[in-house]
């Protein structure tokens, strides 16, 4: 036969129909992560030549610091357990990309442009108890060559309990001394 209308309906119909239910299952999981949650806690990050900044709703800043290799002056930003964030990113100076392996997520960071990602912190377990609290320590890196110490930009989201959370963000204020609230400044 030169002609089979059913077998053409067929293979048309059966393999279009599951490439719209991959499409739509892909396009609404995209949409959770772009768009975030109502009610998020909501964070202004910037990306500058080796260093990210993270702007609590307060427009606190964080000044704790740890080691990376060479590099000691890391920052620490925390964030409270089981909480749906939103990020508000821009760039001052190049491309930069916002990159967290532990939530599987990397957002392109441009210079005078807003890019925006939403994610929510795991809830922890007994396996992240520490001798210096409960916490749980992930990595932020820049996943967009920026520049000679591109691989030192990194920084650390600790997420911790409501609690902690809070009191920690009291202590990134100002210390009272104008000397040490200087050096922050000029470290960050």
């Amino acid at each position: 036969p030169a002609h089979n209308s059913k077998l053409e309906i067929f293979w048309t119909v059966v393999p279009s129909s599951s490439m719209l239910v991959i499409f739509f299952l892909g396009f609404w999981g995209y949409m959770d992560k772009v768009v975030p949650a109502g009610g998020a806690l909501e964070l202004n990050i910037t990306g500058q030549t080796w260093d990210w900044s993270v702007e609590y709703p307060d427009g606190t800043q964080s000044n704790e610091m740890t080691t990376l290799g060479g590099r000691d002056n890391v920052k620490i930003h925390a964030l409270p357990e089981n909480t749906d964030i939103a990020l508000r990113m821009v760039s001052v100076d190049v491309i930069h990309s916002f990159w967290i392996p532990d939530y599987r997520m990397k957002t392109d960071v441009f210079p005078n442009r807003y890019t925006g990602y939403g994610f929510t912190t795991p809830k922890l377990g007994p396996e992240d108890d520490h001798p210096e609290g409960r916490y749980r320590d992930q990595w932020v890196f820049c996943a967009e060559y920026c520049g000679d110490l591109h691989s030192e930009m990194a920084a650390i989201i600790r997420v911790m309990p409501q609690a902690d959370y809070e009191i920690w963000l009291e202590n990134q204020g100002s210390s009272g001394d104008p000397v040490i609230d200087g050096q922050r400044a000029f470290q960050s």
